[in-house]
């Protein structure tokens, strides 16, 4: 775990930055949008050997009928989607945790 520990260190220091490139012209300011953290975390991630996997798990849907009769799947308290993500490392594999799927 202590290699994992230490690839996630390299990771963080070579994300330290992200380049603003949307522009939100309401409020006037710039931020980094979704696309460029996950291109810098995921291309620093490939770099020292970690995989990341989102797997994404349907909560809180129920069924609603329309005005019109149809039924639609609506979202319960706007909570619609849920993903764990999973990391992978070769010292996983390595490791005896128990608990740990890999």
């Amino acid at each position: 775990m202590q290699k994992l520990a230490s690839k996630f260190i390299e990771v963080m220091q070579e994300c330290r930055h992200i380049a603003k490139n949307g522009t939100n012209t309401f409020h006037k300011y710039k931020y980094a949008t979704s696309a460029d953290v996950l291109e810098k975390v995921n291309a620093a991630l490939v770099k020292h050997g970690i995989a990341s996997t989102a797997l994404p798990e349907i909560i809180s849907i129920t069924d609603v009928q329309t005005a019109k009769g149809s039924i639609e799947h609506q979202p319960v308290d706007n909570k619609r989607i849920d993903h764990t993500t999973q990391v992978l490392h070769s010292c996983l594999l390595q490791c005896n945790l128990p608990n740990l799927k890999y």
